[in-house]
């Protein structure tokens, strides 16, 4: 069985403090066996967990469309934000990435909701049913009803921002390799959640703070694919 969890960022997102060591020594701690590094605006923070990691680490990015955010999940490049749906969803495909609804009908971030699902349609892999952070779970059960509705499989993510954060929900899964393995495994996955953790949610500020005051983390100096530009 695979312990997984598809949506976290490491500092990498200006609003998380997870520093890609933490980051693993916390993954591995919870026994995660696969996970999704997805911050926002790039994939440098996802290949920089991957050479540290003993887990599986799927490249990915949450990415912000005109309609609402989605996950791109086995990406190799980032993808720009502020494309429509159609064009983002065209460009995580063209990398032979598939697309996930974050927090679909959340009403306190950057979500789709019914409009931005029905556009996408077709080119949409999954549906986020679980979200670490999402405060209104009437809202993950409707996520969850519109993935049966249109038979579309459900994932779960801690969407950790801060060390504490991450390994609170997982979900176990057969094991896959690669993303049409994984979507399969899905119909038969087992999520195990927590309540959101309200007093963690400052550490998001805290970053946001730091970034502003001129932090920023390096680089990775073996550049290859981290390096490369949104497309």
């Amino acid at each position: 069985m695979a312990r997984v969890d598809l949506h976290t960022h490491s500092h990498f997102s200006r609003d998380s403090v997870l520093n890609p060591a933490a980051f693993v020594r916390r993954a591995e701690a919870a026994g995660l066996t696969h996970l999704a590094v997805t911050d926002h605006g790039g994939v440098e923070g996802a290949y920089a967990v991957r050479e540290l990691a003993s887990c599986e680490v799927i490249i990915g990015q949450e990415v912000k469309t005109t309609a609402g955010e989605v996950l791109a999940l086995f990406i190799e490049e980032a993808v720009a934000d502020g494309l429509s749906p159609g064009l983002a969803t065209a460009r995580i495909r063209g990398q032979g990435g598939i697309v996930v609804a974050a927090h679909p009908f959340d009403v306190f971030r950057s979500s789709l909701g019914t409009s931005g699902l029905m556009e996408l349609g077709g080119a949409l892999d999954a549906i986020e049913g679980y979200n670490g952070r999402s405060l209104l779970r009437g809202r993950e059960a409707r996520a969850r009803l519109f993935a049966k509705e249109h038979g579309l499989p459900v994932t779960l993510g801690s969407d950790a921002h801060a060390p504490r954060e991450l390994g609170r929900s997982w979900a176990d899964c057969p094991d896959f390799d690669g993303s049409a393995e994984l979507l399969h495994a899905l119909d038969e996955a087992r999520y195990t959640t927590s309540r959101p953790a309200p007093w963690l949610l400052p550490s998001s500020g805290l970053a946001r703070a730091r970034w502003l005051a001129g932090w920023r983390p390096p680089s990775l100096p073996s550049g290859g694919g981290s390096a490369r530009q949104p497309s």
